[in-house]
This record gives structure tokens, C-alpha cells and sequence, in this order.
């Protein structure tokens, strides 16, 4: 599924040229999802992203509350805070399956009681992918947190 996504956002891409755009792609996958591709300057520091409105499973909101207390990940992680793009943390991990755990994993232990908002997938072009995963903190701030997932995005393996 991963890699048919992947091929599609690939030719989504080529089809609208390599300029800035603020138009959007909406077009079925095979497997019914609607997906919006969108090229445009993020907010992140003038970093260029192609941007799809996806989750990493059909109800994400159930996996992300399916985290429990104490719950180690089995991926590693580096880099920033996870504020930017530029501050991304880094998800090194063997499979989609465990680095999307990972991030959620990673989400309840730095912002607990946090709840999921929404989930997208951005990767820019130097071919670097990322999580943009919006959450709601215990206080009710809303907050969105990067994840690079170059590591096992589009690796095959599930």
C-alpha cells in the first residue's frame, strides 16, 4: 500500500511541475482513500513540502489512544524537539508498522494525556520524509510535532 501511495505521490508531483503552487490533487487510491497532494511553502522556515492528508491506518486516533503506560519503542530516536522541520526527531526504525508506533509512543511520553488531532505525511525534495502529526496537549494547547520517517517510509516492509 505504501509503495503504490509512493508511486502515486511521485507522479502527482511531476504532474504539477517543480514551481510553488497552492493548488491540490484530490484523487482515489486503490483502496478508496481520498488523498490530497498540495506543493507549496510550509511555515517551516521556508522549507519546500509536498504534503498529503493521510494517517498511517484507517482510524489513527484509535492507535495513537492504544498507547499504553510504559510502552517501549522499538526504534531509536535522534535529533531535535520535534518543533520544526529542522528540529524533526529523528525515527530509526525497520518497519512502517514500528516507526508509526514509534512516533505515538514517543508523543505520550513527552506530552502525556496528549490526544491526536490529525496525521500527514510531508517529504521534501531531497527526498526526506516526515510525520506532521497535530496533537491536543492535556491543557488543550494544540501542538504540532515533526517526525522524520526516512529511515522505513516506503521501505516495503509493514
Amino acid at each position: 500500500m505504501r509503495l503504490s501511495l509512493f508511486t502515486f505521490l511521485f507522479v502527482a508531483m511531476f504532474a504539477t511541475g517543480c514551481g510553488r503552487s497552492g493548488s491540490s490533487v484530490t484523487t482515489d487510491t486503490s483502496d478508496g482513500q481520498k488523498i490530497e497532494v498540495v506543493k507549496d511553502v510550509s511555515t517551516n522556515k521556508g522549507v519546500v513540502l509536498t504534503r498529503t492528508a493521510i494517517a498511517s491506518s484507517s482510524d489513527p486516533a484509535s492507535d495513537y489512544d492504544s498507547v499504553h503506560a510504559g510502552e517501549k519503542a522499538q526504534a531509536t530516536f535522534s535529533g531535535g524537539d520535534g518543533s520544526s522541520i529542522k528540529d524533526a526527531v529523528v525515527i530509526t526504525a525497520t518497519s512502517e508498522a514500528t516507526g508509526d508506533r514509534a512516533a505515538y509512543i514517543w508523543l505520550h511520553e513527552h506530552y502525556p494525556g496528549s490526544h491526536l488531532q490529525d496525521e500527514g505525511l510531508d517529504y521534501d525534495d531531497t527526498a526526506r520524509y516526515y510525520s506532521e502529526i497535530p496533537i491536543a496537549t492535556s491543557d488543550g494547547k494544540s501542538r504540532t510535532v515533526f517526525f522524520e520517517t526516512t529511515s522505513y517510509w516506503g521501505n516495503g516492509k509493514q
